[in-house]
């Protein structure tokens, strides 16, 4: 019989932290987390956390990249914006 996965096999992992899913999981449990232990006087700043964490991680995979060219920043900011706006809401 075949091992078990393990648990912590199923859990995020930095590559799939720094995909477009796993980033945007990140970006929407992050706040809703945060918002539901400190409770409603966050929820002004719900947005704001959600949009620090897609950039984070949009220049941290940037940072990981090995292409030595700058524009790749840039293209982190843009991919952060879509990080943001793959689960956005009113």
């Amino acid at each position: 019989m075949p091992d078990a996965p393990s648990t912590l096999n199923a859990l995020f992992t930095v590559p799939s932290l720094l995909s477009l899913q796993g980033a945007s999981a990140a970006r929407l449990l992050g706040p809703n987390v945060l918002a539901y232990l400190i409770g409603g006087g966050f929820k002004p700043f719900a947005k704001w956390v959600g949009f620090g964490i897609a950039i984070v991680l949009a220049l941290l995979t940037a940072i990981l990249a090995s292409d030595p060219n700058w524009i790749k920043y840039i293209i982190a900011l843009f991919n952060s914006f879509l990080i943001f706006a793959s689960n956005w809401s009113k």
